[in-house]
């Protein structure tokens, strides 16, 4: 009886809801210590997860010590099943950062009983305080890996403080009296790190965030986006999770129904924001937790739009539109099929024993720095037990020579590539897909240099040497070229100094 109505809750939902077809199925990544049964006290699983900029290595956060409650800082790799623990620590908070060059680790220690940010080597060793600055949940790392954006105590709120992780002076950037007070998910960085956006209960007297601000991350006086409230619901609208797509700020909200999270965009100049309306979205469904990719044209989101109360991940383009689930089928104990007026199943007196990992308890979705694949935490075998997944971006659409995901095809993409050559690891630069970077991808790069858009990449341009240029200066360094004998279907290389 259990199967049938598995089976005809997942037909139910999907009459219900016209999601596009499922992407191919996410690869788990095992991680010794995660439960593998049901009844351990606690339940061992990962909480948070960050990955390199190199794509390489995930950094994450778990309790895996059986019979503790302890979460401790480790690494591990795509594939997973070896893991090393990063540093000693009483017990780490937050989501993990790296540092561009992938070398440190930034993270919250909860040392002496205040949390405060650490870093340690990626490769292992002691972990050494940041700033002594207690922080609270909350904070992040520029994109040039030297400044620290953190949300700090103030009397009984939270401001937005930034420090040099070198160390240094502490530089207040928001205000109690000024901004209000701003929570973990409510801020977050500008693509190259220059700037912080977030959201505070400053606009109404309730513990809601209701206003936006942004600030430069060096100091300044935050600039208000002036943001148009409907009447009907100054009493319980409420703005969660915020971003930037380079033009907009991007936030969740209930903007339209109370507790009915939608995505939003508004511009910096303010006013009544836009929908990114996600096609079929089914009445009482809710978004948790979105992130966009590096290369700013999708957004993974998690959201319950199949069954309402189980919350899983979806990609929509930047632009709003059809949303397409990622993530591998959840397996249910049993369900209750409660049809309400919508037609959506609904959880009622039957258990969904599998779920996306719900913030504010960590951060469930991360994109690969290509944009090519998402990587989230569910329990898909063993309840509450978090695993992590890998699975392919079915919206991604490669810009052949931009192996840096940035959108151009410029001097910074060569420098990928010449970083990588010959690796069968770090595949970046791989533009040819033949799993190795060679010659090939250098020809790739040089065929598309300037694009796609010649007018976006104009500032970049106008100081990185054409490819002609370039080859010029490799054949001065001593570069060398040798071709291997075509017969034996060997690929040319491209060897010479990197220094």
């Amino acid at each position: 009886m259990l199967r049938v109505l598995r089976c005809f809750s997942r037909l139910a939902a999907g009459l219900a809801v016209a999601l596009a077809p499922a992407a191919a199925l996410a690869v788990k990544i095992p991680i010794p210590g995660v439960s593998q049964a049901e009844g351990d006290i606690p339940v061992n699983g990962v909480d948070a997860i960050a990955i390199s900029p190199d794509g390489v290595t995930i950094a994450f956060v778990a309790n895996l010590q059986p019979g503790l409650e302890t979460d401790r800082l480790y690494t591990t790799t795509l594939a997973g099943g070896v893991i090393n623990q990063v540093a000693t620590s009483s017990e780490v908070d937050d989501i993990p950062a790296f540092t561009p060059d992938g070398q440190t680790i930034v993270y919250v220690d909860s040392d002496g009983g205040v949390d405060k940010v650490h870093r340690a080597p990626t490769s292992g060793g002691v972990g050494t305080v940041v700033n002594d600055l207690v922080v609270s949940f909350g904070f992040r790392l520029g994109s040039n890996g030297q400044t620290v954006v953190a949300l700090t105590r103030d009397g009984v709120d939270d401001v937005l403080r930034s420090f040099p992780l070198a160390g240094g002076s502490v530089t207040t950037l928001s205000t109690v009296n000024g901004q209000g007070d701003a929570d973990t998910e409510t801020f977050n960085l500008s693509p190259d790190g220059s700037t912080v956006y977030f959201a505070t209960d400053n606009a109404l007297d309730s513990a809601n965030e209701t206003a936006l601000f942004y600030v430069p991350v060096a100091g300044g006086v935050p600039t208000s986006i002036p943001l148009t409230i409907p009447a009907d619901r100054l009493s319980n609208f409420d703005i969660d999770t915020v971003a930037f797509d380079g033009t907009n700020v991007v936030f969740k909200a209930d903007y339209s129904v109370n507790g009915e999270n939608r995505l939003l965009r508004l511009p910096l100049s303010g006013g009544m924001p836009t929908e990114i309306v996600v096609d079929d979205f089914p009445s009482g469904s809710d978004i948790d937790d979105f992130v966009i990719s590096p290369d700013g044209k999708t957004i993974a989101f998690t959201a319950d739009l199949e069954t309402i109360g189980v919350f899983e991940v979806f990609v929509v383009p930047i632009a709003g539109g059809e949303a397409i689930k990622i993530n591998n089928e959840f397996t249910a104990e049993a369900i209750d099929l409660d049809i309400t007026g919508d037609g959506v199943p609904d959880i009622s007196d039957g258990v969904i024993d599998s779920d996306v990992l719900r913030e504010p308890l960590g951060r469930s979705l991360v994109w690969t720095p290509d944009s090519r694949q998402v990587l989230y935490l569910a329990d898909g075998e063993v309840n509450e037990a978090y695993e992590i997944y890998l699975v392919d971006n079915p919206l991604y659409e490669a810009i052949p020579g931009d192996y840096n995901a940035d959108g151009l095809v410029d001097a910074a993409d060569y420098t990928v590539w010449r970083d990588t050559l010959d690796s069968t690891t770090d595949l970046r630069a791989d533009g040819d897909g033949n799993e190795v970077v060679d010659a090939g991808d250098y020809t790739l790069w040089s065929q598309n240099y300037g694009g796609p858009n010649a007018a976006a990449a104009s500032a970049s341009l106008a100081s990185a040497p054409e490819p002609t240029t370039l080859a010029i200066l490799l054949i001065a360094a001593g570069a060398t070229a040798t071709r291997r004998s075509q017969s034996g279907n060997q690929v040319e290389s491209l060897h010479r100094d990197r220094s």
